[in-house]
């Protein structure tokens, strides 16, 4: 049942990868490097949550760490 999930997630991030790859010229190398880091952090990030839905997602994360902030300045 989860190798859906996976092969969806893989096929969709190559349907990116290539829309994107024609809009970055030639020449950009350094963001294209960026765009596959983002795009692998991504896919990790999406098979990790196919597997354990309990994990916490990004904007969890972001609040956890600066929840401590807002109380701290009571925002």
């Amino acid at each position: 049942m989860k190798a859906h999930y996976i092969i969806g997630i893989i096929v969709v991030a190559i349907i990116v990868l290539v829309i994107e790859r024609k809009r970055i010229n030639k020449s950009l190398k350094k963001e294209k490097i960026v765009m596959i880091i983002f795009l692998t952090m991504s896919i990790i990030l999406s098979i990790a949550l196919a597997y354990f839905p309990e994990l916490l997602g990004p904007s969890d994360l972001v609040h956890k760490v600066f929840s401590p902030f807002g109380r701290l300045f009571k925002l």
